[in-house]
């Protein structure tokens, strides 16, 4: 969720590689002078959340990372683009450091091919979602791969697949998933 000078709007992003928080939005959030986005979501009451203090700046449709966002969401509602940049952070009360949270993805200059690789053999993704997260997904869809983990696109949303050791080799790590290594 992302308050923008008071007003409620509910948000999904994506990171960019420069660790920019990107998603569809509307011209009033962009206009706006305080803004904070809630990750998960604004709801104390199931825990505490990561409130990030937030400068907003306007991208074009074009932008990859806007393409980013449509290959884990789809097409959105909107047509204008917001990037937020981290300026600070507050966890269960307390200031965090805002800088470590703002950080590209080491593997995004090899993530396409890894996502490629994932892909080729649907029937191998989905055994190695059901391996990874113990779920039956049909059609599942890897769209990206981080030293974390994978993120996979199913039909109720992404799921993601935590790596169970170090990704100091992600394309041998994957390998070993796609034939039936438990990593």
């Amino acid at each position: 969720m992302l308050v923008a000078d008071g007003t409620p709007f509910g948000l999904r992003f994506v990171t960019d590689p420069a660790g920019r928080l990107v998603f569809p939005t509307v011209g009033a959030v962009l206009e706006a002078e305080d803004v904070t986005m809630f990750v998960p979501d604004e709801a104390p009451e199931e825990g505490p959340e990561l409130q990030l203090m937030v400068s907003l700046a306007q991208i074009d449709s074009g932008d990859a990372a806007c393409d980013r966002w449509r290959i884990y969401h789809g097409e959105p509602d909107l047509n204008q683009w917001g990037a937020a940049t981290i300026e600070g952070a507050r966890f269960a009360g307390e200031v965090v450091d805002a800088e470590g949270l703002a950080v590209g993805n080491p593997l995004g200059a090899i993530e396409f091919r890894l996502c490629k690789k994932l892909n080729a053999d649907r029937p191998k993704l989905t055994m190695v979602c059901f391996v990874a997260a113990g779920a039956a997904i049909a059609d599942p869809v890897a769209v990206g791969v981080d030293p974390e983990g994978i993120d996979i696109r199913a039909r109720f949303g992404i799921l993601r697949l935590p790596f169970r050791e170090d990704a100091v080799d992600a394309e041998a790590l994957i390998d070993r998933m796609l034939n039936g290594g438990r990593t």
